[in-house]
């Protein structure tokens, strides 16, 4: 996955890293109901800051201002006991990346967006299917379709 993501341009691993984000924010919803702790709100204002601002010239200040309200509404897995924890800190997690890409266009951010949607998934399957190995997690469906998502996504909006 890292060498498409190295092969790819800056605009394309944007939208890409945005996508990601969106399909992991219902997570921290669910978290948020569940506990009501964070601010589900500021994930989607950071989000809708990269989608309207991903090809224009970025406001540094305005992204470190988000940087730091996001930080605040992440929560800490010390603090909770369910899994959903997890699930929402991968959110949140995402959309730090995903704030810190846009500033610097190091792809190691986008490579830790997509490590932390496979990441949920593979949490959520072994909540189903306890005591499967790293290699049947690996060849899981699930995980093999996400893989596969996000290699068709590159490409084909890379061309």
């Amino acid at each position: 996955m890292d060498n498409i993501i190295n092969k790819s341009k800056i605009e394309t691993l944007i939208v890409f890293s945005i996508d990601i984000c969106k399909r992991l924010i219902d997570d921290y919803v669910d978290f948020y109901i569940k506990y009501n702790w964070g601010n589900p709100n500021i994930l989607n204002e950071a989000i809708k800051y990269c989608e309207e601002t991903e090809f224009a010239k970025i406001d540094r200040v305005k992204v470190k201002e988000l940087i730091h309200k996001v930080e605040k509404i992440t929560p800490d897995t010390e603090d909770f006991e369910n899994i959903e924890v997890s699930y929402a800190l991968n959110s949140a997690c995402a959309v730090l990346e995903l704030l810190e890409f846009i500033m610097g266009h190091d792809k190691i951010h986008v490579s830790n967006i997509s490590s932390f949607i496979i990441d949920t998934i593979d949490f959520k399957i072994q909540e189903i299917e306890s005591g499967l190995t790293n290699d049947e997690i690996e060849d899981h469906p699930k995980i093999v379709e996400e893989r596969k998502r996000q290699i068709a996504f590159l490409i084909i909006n890379d061309a």
